[in-house]
């Protein structure tokens, strides 16, 4: 059965792209992304966490390994039949910034990697959610930068419908979780079942383990005592044996 991981690849995966692809518009006319950069942006992630994430944009710049050309391939045939828009930006990246480029791809190949493993409705899920991350972010930008009542409005209704698909998408992320936690949870019962079950031979093999490591250590008091290896203190008198925990 497929385990939701619980690590960040998934966030930083997600945020990796969107910063990659929203580095080309960040910096503005005056060439500042500090300037350009609002103070509170919305939060870009992929991992279903309730904690804050940090903000979207360019963040500290990550190497990548070089991808092969399979992997290369892989990339481009996605975004071009998912995200065409993003597609041609990156052939641009190609053509004018190759470090932006190998960044794009290198990160949307983690993003790719990670998800194919996972089931379809979930996939689709984590699409939608990168998805809608880079587009609200774009479209919020853009929202700022209007003076027209109307196509503000035009904008902000776009928006919203942006941040409904976002939120059933990350409904969906977080119901997966929450069944990979009950499924965590009754392996838990079984396993302490199974404890009760196995009481008294559990008790017994945890004092023969105890036994055995006391009449070693009693041996080797009897030869001449190695002195201990560089960097490593000497064991305190009594210190009981290690072994698995019962």
């Amino acid at each position: 059965m497929w385990k939701l991981p619980t690590g960040v690849l998934s966030a930083a995966a997600v945020a990796l792209f969107a910063a990659a692809v929203w580095s080309q518009d960040v910096a503005g006319p005056t060439g500042s992304k500090r300037s350009a950069r609002p103070e509170k942006p919305p939060a870009a992630r992929g991992a279903p966490t309730t904690r804050p994430s940090p903000a979207p944009g360019p963040r500290r710049r990550r190497r990548f390994k070089p991808l092969t050309e399979e992997q290369e391939k892989e990339v481009l045939d996605y975004l071009k039949g998912k995200r065409p828009d993003y597609y041609k930006r990156v052939l641009e990246y190609r053509q004018s910034d190759t470090r932006r480029y190998h960044r794009a791809i290198g990160s949307m190949w983690q993003f790719i990697s990670w998800t194919k493993r996972m089931p379809k409705k979930l996939r689709e899920a984590y699409e939608t959610l990168q998805k809608t991350d880079i587009d609200m972010w774009r479209l919020a930008r853009e929202i700022q930068g209007t003076k027209d009542a109307t196509a503000k409005q035009n904008l902000q209704r776009r928006l919203r419908k942006l941040g409904t698909q976002r939120f059933d998408a990350r409904h969906t992320i977080l119901e997966y979780r929450l069944k990979h936690m009950e499924d965590q949870i009754e392996q838990l019962k079984g396993e302490l079942k199974d404890r009760l079950t196995r009481r008294k031979a559990l008790i017994e093999e945890s004092i023969e383990r105890f036994l055995e490591g006391a009449a070693h250590r009693a041996r080797s008091t009897t030869r001449p005592a190695s002195p201990p290896s560089r960097g490593r203190k000497p064991p305190f008198e009594g210190e009981p044996p290690r072994g698995p925990r019962d």
